[in-house]
Formats: structure tokens, sequence, C-alpha cells
């Protein structure tokens, strides 16, 4: 390390050194701000595009960003919709057990009268209904709680 130091300390010292014996030339650089003044306007630039092209870059900028976050939202939609698709199940479950004629007050009901199927047009026409519940349990009366009791005012 101590090596580094003697050599970085000998090249600030030569440097100072240099900087200490420079004399600027004056008419020097006086005579090379003439040349500049004097030459062409554009000499040794390239000249400016039409404008052109200045818009061609920046709609073709736009439509590499605009694709680029298009396939990045189908991909991030693509990541989602798996990560979310519901997964089918099964559960076991036990049949619903019927209810025994002693444990109702009330005979079962009978089943509803099978009506006649209608036409396809008499379909079309009609009202749409809900879906019948195949596996409804019957329901069972219970009696209403008696209301509570006032007190004589």
């Amino acid at each position: 390390m101590s090596m580094r130091r003697d050599v970085h300390e000998e090249v600030r010292s030569r440097l100072h050194e240099a900087a200490g014996a420079h004399e600027p030339d004056r008419e020097r650089m006086l005579a090379r701000v003439e040349r500049g003044m004097a030459g062409p306007a554009g000499s040794g630039h390239r000249e400016a595009r039409p404008p052109v092209f200045g818009w061609m870059r920046v709609a073709g900028a736009t439509a590499a960003v605009a694709g680029v976050l298009a396939v990045g939202g189908y991909a991030v939609a693509s990541a989602v919709k798996d990560e979310a698709a519901p997964r089918r199940q099964e559960v076991a479950t036990s049949p619903t057990p019927t209810p025994s004629p002693e444990a109702t007050s009330r005979p079962p009901a009978p089943p509803a009268p099978v009506e006649p199927t209608p036409s396809r047009a008499a379909q079309s026409r009609a009202e749409p209904r809900p879906p019948a519940r195949p596996h409804a349990a019957p329901a069972t009366a219970r009696p209403a709680p008696a209301p509570p009791a006032r007190a004589p005012s």
C-alpha cells in the first residue's frame, strides 16, 4: 500500500510543477478563436435530420413500449388466471335421512301432479322457470313460539 501512495504522490508533485511552469500563449489562443469564427457554420458537424424522422422515432418508441406492456399484461393475466382457476373437489356426503311417520305430526304430502309437456313454440314463449331442486327434503311444520305474557297495567 505504501508503494501506491508513493507513486500517487510523485505523479501529483510532477503535475503541480508542470502547472506552475506553464505560461499560456495568448496570441496562439486568439488565432485559434479567429479561425473558428471565420470558418463555415456547419463545418465538421452533421446536419440536423428533418423533423419527419424525429416523429417517426417517437412513434416507433411508443409502439414498442405499448407492445411490451401488452405482452406483459397478457403474461400476468395468464398467470393469475391459472392460479385462480377453481379446482374440482369431491366431497363424500351421506344420503339425507327420511323422516319417520312418528317424527312428524302430519302425513307426507302426495307428489305433485305431472303436467303434460308443452309444445316447443309454447316453451319458447313461456317465461323461464327456476330449476327444480331434486334433493329437497320435506319441511316439517313447527309450532310458532307463544308470545311473552304481558303484565297487567
